[in-house]
């Protein structure tokens, strides 16, 4: 097992990838399978050569699909963890700008050279990409429930403001009910125009792009 305890450093620091290749040649099948799983310690083009190894071996495709799925979800881990990690006043602005593009029906390309242009990398980009469908679902959740929260707080209101009038509580009764009216009423509209921001972003989400929308026109037939 020496090799792979070898390989799992030695990648970072050693650019002659036929000293690599020669490793893996060496190595047992399973050992072969103990370092794929521990791929994110391999630079992407020692992974890309032991993925070529155990493909020559005839290694069950099955294995190396899982070792890929699970080295994307280190990554994708790690990538998250770091951007929790970072200011929280850079990540809000990244968040805003991200949304803020969506909404204008920006494609994914412009976007992301947008992200990197705020100084992510190409992997933290498609990350914050990838999750804006996630995050916009929340925030639209989030906003549906003050909206109700708002409605239930305005009927409140009103029903303070009948039965200060039926019972003839006063004027401090009627401020109150008032206030409890107004108050839903301010939460139920920035609710609602907060979801309907979020609606037309998801909407662009989930957009065909018209060059996908074209080539999945069925060909005109020939002749006059």
């Amino acid at each position: 097992m020496w090799q792979v305890t070898l390989l799992k450093f030695l990648p970072r620091y050693m650019t002659d990838l036929t000293t690599i290749k020669a490793q893996y040649a060496g190595m047992t099948n399973a050992e072969l399978l103990t370092l794929l799983h521990e791929g994110h310690t391999l630079t992407r083009e020692a992974y890309l050569h032991l993925k070529l190894e155990c493909q020559k071996r005839g290694i069950d495709p099955e294995l190396l699909d899982e070792a890929n799925n699970n080295l994307i979800e280190i990554k994708k881990e790690r990538i998250r963890t770091h951007l929790d990690n970072a200011n929280k006043k850079f990540m809000a602005a990244i968040w805003a700008f991200a949304f803020a593009q969506k909404l204008e029906g920006v494609d994914d390309d412009h976007l992301k050279y947008g992200l990197m242009q705020k100084r992510l990398s190409e992997e933290e980009a498609d990350y914050i990409i990838g999750s804006l469908e996630e995050k916009s679902t929340e925030a639209l959740n989030d906003a549906d429930n003050h909206r109700w929260q708002g409605v239930i707080k305005m009927i409140c209101g009103v029903a303070i403001l009948a039965i200060a009038f039926q019972v003839g509580l006063g004027n401090n009764a009627y401020g109150f009910g008032a206030i409890v009216l107004a108050i839903g009423f301010v939460e139920m509209a920035a609710s609602s125009v907060k979801a309907s921001r979020y609606h037309r972003i998801l909407d662009n989400l989930q957009a065909v792009p018209p060059e996908a929308a074209e080539a999945e026109l069925p060909a005109k037939s020939g002749g006059g």
